[in-house]
């Protein structure tokens, strides 16, 4: 299943959700080129305050597994924000409080991500 794909041992060894939400922000951030489930070689997401807030919520516990960043409606075109993935019960819990309203309030919830992280 991992052979020949970069960072496979990493992979192999984790085999709790717990276990993937160390690794993937790892990958978001460009330490690991692969993750289960992605096609290409390394994260082709938004870099910046996008991967920040990925790598933060994963290390919370939710397993990020798709997302796209917002954008202000322009000339009657627009996009929403979205993240999607899993969690344990106790991880939603202390994910839901600090889940962010807008594209406007990435730094924000970067901010209060790492808060929360502090606490737990």
């Amino acid at each position: 299943m991992f052979e020949g794909v970069p960072d496979e041992d990493a992979w192999r060894n984790r085999t709790t959700l717990e276990g993937a939400c160390e690794l993937t922000p790892r990958w978001l951030e460009g330490s690991l080129r692969y993750v289960p489930g992605y096609a290409a070689p390394q994260y082709a997401g938004e870099n910046g305050p996008m991967s920040e807030a990925l790598a933060a919520i994963n290390r919370l516990g939710f397993l990020t597994d798709d997302s796209q960043p917002g954008s202000e409606m322009s000339s009657g075109h627009g996009q929403r924000a979205f993240v999607t993935g899993r969690c344990t019960e106790q991880s939603a819990a202390i994910i839901s409080p600090v889940l962010p309203y807008g594209p406007e309030q990435s730094r924000w919830f970067i901010k209060r991500l790492q808060e929360t992280q502090a606490h737990h």
